[in-house]
């Protein structure tokens, strides 16, 4: 075979994989493959790099979830549907709640801390708008009680398996206790279980 016709040859073949190319291509379309299907990070120094264009300005949704590689739910932030609150919600790997940080309409913020049996802690808000944190047992009851008055003043109060105050520090006044009058600030107080006072200092 001469020169000329290997150019011939090799001119036949460039022309042939054109029209191939372009016959294949309408049936067949190639997808670019996505770095989580190839095994790459957004942290990989072979992952492709974010532009501008790949970024929202905002996101719009009332449910945003967040789950592991199994799929199970991990983390939500959603907003109730008559919108008067909003909640951040943190799951462990079994699916049982153990946070969740939410807001009122009220504005006033909440966070909870939950175990097997249910709520361990609560920091809220009341609707004084005073700051309230609540400790439970394994069962979910309220043990102890630490709240702040709208006067300012602090009161600590403990509480037996029925919710009734057995030990109450701070200012305690008739609406908390059996007491006749307000005590002084900083008052120590015995209860029994008919929530009367059997001892109090000063």
């Amino acid at each position: 075979m001469n020169k000329k016709e290997r150019n011939l040859m090799r001119l036949a073949v460039i022309v042939l994989s054109l029209i191939g190319g372009g016959f294949w291509g309408r049936f067949f379309t190639v997808q670019p493959a996505r770095a989580s299907e190839v095994g790459l990070s957004a942290g990989s120094a072979l992952a492709p790099a974010v532009t501008d264009e790949d970024v929202l300005a905002i996101l719009r949704t009332e449910n945003l979830q967040l789950v592991d590689k199994e799929g199970k739910l991990r983390a939500s932030l959603s907003a109730s549907s008559n919108e008067s609150s909003v909640a951040l919600t943190l799951s462990t790997i079994k699916g049982r709640t153990c946070m969740i940080l939410h807001g009122s309409y009220e504005g006033y913020p909440g966070l909870l801390f939950s175990g097997e049996g249910g709520t361990l802690a609560e920091l809220s808000f009341e609707t004084s708008g005073m700051p309230s944190l609540a400790l439970s047992d394994a069962q979910g009851k309220i043990r102890n009680l630490l709240r702040l008055e709208p006067d300012g003043n602090a009161l600590l109060a403990m509480q037996d398996d029925k919710r009734i105050a057995r030990v109450l520090f701070g200012r305690v006044t008739p609406a908390t206790a059996g007491a006749s009058k307000e005590l002084p600030l900083a008052s120590l107080v015995l209860c029994g279980q008919d929530e009367k006072i059997i001892w109090k200092a000063p």
